[in-house]
């Protein structure tokens, strides 16, 4: 992977919005914004995928019986471990994850929203 460009989006809690522009001053520490980094990955779509993305697995939601929720996988920064993860429990509760950069090199997903604008559970 090439380095990458260190961006974020912002949301807002109480305009309930993502922002999408440089840092100010204060959206670091503001009680109102989450700071959410770009991964430095794009989905198969080419769309850069932001820490809160959620993903779906574009070819599972192809296989019949499968609903498209239930592919939903959260985009995570995992500490212990030092990368970017996708939840891969339905709770969505991080206790069962993958490597973000191996999933999307193994796998098609796509950027279907975040967990701010639409709630996975």
């Amino acid at each position: 992977m090439e380095n990458r460009k260190i961006k974020f989006r912002f949301w807002d809690k109480d305009l309930k919005k993502m922002c999408e522009r440089k840092p100010a001053y204060n959206d670091f520490s503001h009680k109102s914004i989450i700071p959410l980094e770009f991964t430095g990955f794009k989905d198969c779509n080419g769309v850069e995928v932001y820490e809160g993305d959620t993903l779906i697995d574009v070819d599972v939601t192809l296989e019949e019986n499968v609903k498209r929720e239930d592919t939903k996988q959260q985009v995570y920064w995992c500490a212990k471990d030092g990368c970017w993860k996708l939840d891969n429990t339905f709770s969505q509760n991080k206790k069962e994850d993958f490597y973000l950069g191996k999933d999307l090199k193994d796998f098609r997903f796509k950027v279907e929203g975040n967990v701010y604008e639409n709630a996975l559970l």
